[in-house]
């Protein structure tokens, strides 16, 4: 078992200790897979850590968090860099959204600067 920030969850951890609220209710059980949803239902909570099965970190593990500095003054280059990588899928709907979802969700973390 080991102590990780929320900033390093990624999807498929598995919590090793149910997380509860502030009252003591059981939100997340252990054993609970680690899902994109559910590490955003982590940061709305205002969870700061969680504990998490299997060893202390590894490097490969490292690899796996997004890394993105959420700072408001690169912003511009940040929703460029997006709309780059996404050149070759144009016209493609699903893509498409799932790229305007991206920024959206970049802007909201930059301007609210919650890395």
């Amino acid at each position: 078992m080991r102590k990780v920030p929320i900033k390093k969850l990624y999807a498929g951890m598995i919590l090793a200790k149910p997380f509860h609220n502030a009252q003591g209710k059981v939100l997340l059980m252990k054993g609970c897979r680690l899902t994109a949803k559910t590490i955003a239902r982590l940061y709305d909570w205002d969870c700061e850590f969680i504990y998490i099965e299997g060893a202390p970190e590894t490097n490969d593990e490292k690899t796996k968090t997004i890394g993105i500095d959420y700072d408001i003054s690169k912003l511009d280059l940040i929703l460029e860099d997006i709309d780059k990588r996404f050149e070759k899928v144009n016209g493609d709907e699903v893509l498409t959204m799932i790229k305007e979802t991206l920024k959206r969700f970049i802007e909201f973390k930059c301007v609210h600067n919650e890395n």
